[in-house]
């Protein structure tokens, strides 16, 4: 984790005597643009990090929720990442975000970093790799198939 990081967030409904943690670290290693936050909710609350950034939050023991905020270059995907998981009193989770240079890719939020593509980046990029294969054997098609025709 981050030194820089603050401290604690303290959620309602943590206290000293009961609380789990969720540590949200911002995958440095992918990135829009240099010092732009992203939004997030943990259990309903929104919070922004930045990237390379992590913060801990006490949360109270049981259901929580950490699900990445649509912003201004969001707004259309199908679904945003989201996790939903139990805590324990005196429990951590580590949550990561790493975003996605993927277009239409929100990024994901994983309970381990991540090393190379993320499922839905690996899936983005099969469908362009068979997209292009369709067009070139497309083109050779075309291409037979003119050099074949009478009157060539």
């Amino acid at each position: 984790m981050n030194e820089d990081a603050p401290a604690l967030q303290v959620l309602p409904g943590a206290t000293p005597d009961n609380s789990a943690f969720i540590d949200l670290y911002y995958d440095p290693s992918v990135s829009p643009v240099p010092n732009m936050s992203t939004p997030f909710t943990i259990n309903g609350l929104q919070f922004r990090l930045s990237r390379g950034e992590s913060v801990r939050f006490a949360v109270p023991p049981g259901p929580a929720q950490v699900v990445l905020v649509p912003n201004f270059g969001r707004l259309f995907y199908e679904s945003m990442p989201r996790l939903d998981f139990v805590v324990h009193t005196g429990q951590t989770v580590t949550v990561f975000y790493r975003y996605s240079t993927f277009r239409h890719n929100p990024g994901s939020l994983t309970f381990q970093k991540l090393e190379g593509r993320s499922p839905s980046e690996q899936r983005t990029f099969d469908e362009m790799k068979y997209a292009v294969v369709g067009a070139l054997v497309g083109l050779v098609a075309m291409a037979i198939w003119l050099a074949l025709s009478p009157g060539s």
